[in-house]
């Protein structure tokens, strides 16, 4: 109650709840931040997977009508060839910028784990991206790309998710992560994997610009 009641005061944060200081006489003693973070974490959870649950529903709906058209439902294209009957998991993050208000704090930015899931309609014609899943996610951190991921895939519905393609950059490039995508093959599903990211004609002149007395191999990790 008091989160709903901080935000109908205009909370735009969690330290936003002491605006309830000068009303304990109604509500008692505002909780701490903390207590109110911890709030919002089991409240937003049980919130998201609410509507999680609609979305693949109304997912299902949309995807149906779009199977029975000629060609059936759209697959993915990879290296120039479209992939029939495969759907593309690509996972990267975005860039949500936010204001601090700490002195001297200005922005930051975060930057939450998005998964969406896409295939074309016809040959030069891809359908929008349908963002699956997002939660905030560490790069490199295995946890958080399982978790995204399955979220992801709880969003397609079944009989869509027979083949599967999981393509990530190089914050995914982690062992764990790509044994874990290798041990949900089974008799039901296959996936494939891609990690890493093109490189583009910027990257090569950038690579250019250094003398060639700047470059050594380097075999190991420890340089």
């Amino acid at each position: 109650m008091s989160l709903a009641v901080s935000i109908a005061l205009a909370a735009t944060n969690l330290s936003d709840i002491d605006l309830l200081a000068h009303q304990v006489g109604v509500f008692g003693d505002p909780p701490s931040d903390a207590t109110a973070g911890a709030a919002w974490t089991v409240s937003t959870q049980w919130a998201f997977g609410k509507v999680a649950k609609v979305r693949a529903r109304v997912r299902r709906r949309v995807w149906d009508p779009i199977a029975t058209r000629s060609g059936g439902f759209p697959g993915c294209w990879w290296r120039g060839n479209l992939l029939t009957g495969w759907i593309a998991i690509d996972l990267d993050a975005t860039l949500i910028t936010a204001q601090s208000d700490k002195q001297g704090g200005g922005e930051f930015q975060e930057r939450p784990r998005l998964s969406s899931a896409r295939g074309v309609v016809r040959e030069h014609h891809r359908i929008p991206r349908d963002a699956a899943a997002a939660r905030h996610a560490g790069s490199n951190t295995v946890s958080d790309h399982i978790q995204v991921l399955a979220d992801a895939i709880a969003q397609i519905p079944a009989r869509y998710g027979r083949k599967i393609l999981v393509r990530i950059d190089g914050a995914g490039a982690t062992h764990d992560f790509l044994e874990h995508l290798q041990q949900m093959n089974s008799v039901f599903r296959t996936v494939r994997l891609t990690v890493g990211w093109t490189i583009t004609g910027a990257d090569e002149m950038a690579i250019a610009v250094p003398p060639a007395t700047g470059w050594a191999d380097s075999p190991h990790q420890d340089g």
